[in-house]
């Protein structure tokens, strides 16, 4: 006869409770369930693990969730925090084919030019000022900013970051929205000289953000960005935040067979890119010295369909996209040398 209760795996009362791994389960008759499956609480844990195969039965019972995440007043919140405390990062993996968004959900901390809710912890304490860690959560593979942080939450890179150079510009994309009515998220530069800080309003539609700041050529210790939020009562949440190098010379993206780019300078690498608008991409990559181009990389999804061409005359790059797709968009870039 399979349970009709589950268990709550709490604190024990003997001391304080740093990490819980419930690993390789399978609970037999999750469908009688009325309110969870797992109930977890993720505040005050350094390491929480829960997985559970569910290879047999029938779902939940409507209105019952298979891991229902609470604080510790018992109320559900659905986020983990990044931190632990002042000084150490916490870390989390949920695995069950039940879990919904938190299925595969395993926080890392390497570094990486695009942000998720799944490697914000990269940033360590220094998320940890204006209690920005209270507010700045993972929900699933997304960040969440809740409502009421007081100030701003910063993310600070060192000086010596890899994925910076100094004086050089740089692109932010930010994939947002409210979860409900209506929120503005303003996102701005650490240190002077950066960017200015630009606010977007948010809806319940997610919106690409963009922002650009430079990082100082005299970089300081730290470097990076803020966030800052309206507090109207809901929930902001980001898919992701993209860094991506501004180039120096440009062609945004065109409907055509071919497009010509004049250079302004004679260094930096050129980043050619087509697609079909079917799906389908194509992509160059070149390196220009001292004026001369070298080939680096060259890659397409269907060369038969989609192939690049370029013919070099200094100072211009003139590109021909080739292949039997009926429709075709080029975009070309130079990054700084």
């Amino acid at each position: 006869m399979p349970p009709r209760s589950t268990r709550h795996i709490s604190a024990s009362t003997g001391g304080e409770r740093f990490t819980t791994i419930v690993a390789n389960n399978r609970i037999d008759g999750v469908k009688y369930a009325r309110d969870f499956v797992y109930r977890y609480e993720p505040a005050g844990q350094t390491w929480g693990e829960i997985v559970d195969p569910g290879t047999t039965g029938e779902p939940v019972s409507a209105g019952a969730a298979y891991l229902k995440l609470v604080d510790q007043t018992g109320r559900n919140i659905d986020a983990v925090p990044f931190l632990f405390n002042e000084i150490n990062t916490c870390a989390f993996a949920f695995r069950s084919p039940g879990f919904g968004r938190w299925n595969g959900y395993a926080t890392n901390t390497d570094p990486a030019s695009t942000i998720d809710g799944t490697n914000c912890s990269m940033f360590g304490p220094v998320l940890f000022g204006d209690q920005a860690h209270r507010f700045v959560m993972a929900r699933g593979n997304r960040i969440v900013v809740l409502n009421g942080l007081p100030s701003r939450a910063s993310f600070s890179f060192a000086s010596n970051d890899e994925r910076f150079v100094s004086g050089h510009r740089y692109r932010y994309v930010l994939t947002a929205r409210t979860v409900a009515g209506q929120e503005t998220l303003t996102i701005g530069a650490l240190g002077a000289g950066g960017g200015a800080p630009q606010s977007f309003p948010l809806s319940p539609r997610f919106a690409r953000l963009s922002w650009e700041m430079t990082v100082p050529a005299a970089s300081p210790d730290r470097h990076g960005f803020y966030l800052e939020r309206s507090n109207n009562g809901q929930a902001i949440e980001i898919e992701q935040i993209e860094i991506v190098k501004c180039f120096a010379d440009e062609l945004p993206r065109i409907e055509g067979v071919s497009a010509t780019l004049a250079l302004t300078g004679t260094e930096g690498e050129i980043v050619v890119e087509a697609e079909d608008g079917q799906g389908r991409r194509a992509m160059a990559v070149y390196r220009l010295v001292q004026g001369h181009l070298q080939p680096l990389f060259v890659r397409s999804d269907d060369e038969a369909a989609l192939s690049i061409r370029t013919n070099w005359r200094s100072p211009h790059i003139g590109v021909a996209i080739v292949g039997s797709a009926t429709r075709k968009a080029i975009q070309i870039g130079r990054t700084p040398g």
